[in-house]
């Protein structure tokens, strides 16, 4: 499928995490060739980039829907306690549960974040956090679509961004007030939920999934979604731009 930013195509494993030490990552289920032995090479202690070895190219990866997923180890950096910035091109293969990413699990048994994709209220896109979720209508069609979202620690209204957009908030269930549980020590996943039973695998394309410790304006959103990053950005914790092809 055609790379939304770069407009190439194929499929892809990661190739860059901009989150402190840092040093594997695991990619399950048929993603690659675990015999191949794709592993990051960590080049800092703090917010340095790792690179995978394998070609490069420019890609997006793609998820089956059924035991695909990436788990990345649980980092300090990526405990986001106050102020959080989600961002990621997902084109969806199907209307379902698709999870872009969550760290810590379910939101009825506490988790830090997460942002997915639903096929309920109108292909609801939604944020969720410890104890609570809320959401807007999401595209009907199997585009690709960046979508984003800001959130703060106690507050009660996320912001929805879809193609660089601001999106009302339609869709809610549970506690109210957003509460980014830092606490949560499990690894971060990309494609899915992965959690005590309650998995959720999403059947999506997804690229440039992007985490700050931020909360990113909505000129910053709508001026940057169709654009690569360095990597160093103020406030930006993770970068998993995929673009080296396998």
């Amino acid at each position: 499928e055609v790379d939304p930013v770069t407009g190439k195509q194929g499929k892809t494993i990661i190739d860059s995490l901009n989150a402190p030490t840092q040093t594997t990552w695991t990619i399950s289920n048929g993603l690659i060739d675990p015999t191949k032995g794709y592993v990051v090479t960590q080049t800092s202690n703090t917010f340095g980039t790792t690179e995978f070895s394998a070609p490069s190219s420019n890609y997006a990866l793609d998820f089956d829907g059924s035991d695909d997923y990436v788990s990345v180890p649980d980092a300090v950096g990526l405990r986001i306690p106050t102020d959080i910035t989600l961002e990621a091109w997902v084109k969806r293969k199907s209307f379902g549960i698709d999870i872009i990413l969550e760290k810590g699990g379910d939101w009825t048994t506490g988790t830090n974040y997460g942002l997915g994709l639903h096929n309920i209220n109108n292909n609801m896109f939604y944020f969720f956090w410890s104890g609570g979720w809320k959401g807007t209508s999401g595209p009907s069609d199997n585009n690709w679509h960046h979508y984003a979202v800001v959130a703060h620690e106690g507050d009660t209204e996320p912001q929805f961004y879809i193609d660089g957009v601001l999106q009302p908030v339609e869709f809610s269930s549970g506690v109210s007030t957003i509460d980014l549980d830092e606490t949560e020590v499990q690894p971060l996943h990309i494609g899915a939920q992965v959690h005590s039973g309650l998995n959720y695998f999403g059947n999506s394309e997804i690229d440039e999934v992007r985490i700050w410790n931020t909360a990113r304006s909505a000129t910053e959103i709508a001026n940057n979604y169709y654009q690569t990053l360095v990597g160093d950005e103020t406030g930006l914790v993770a970068y998993f731009d995929l673009n080296d092809g396998y």
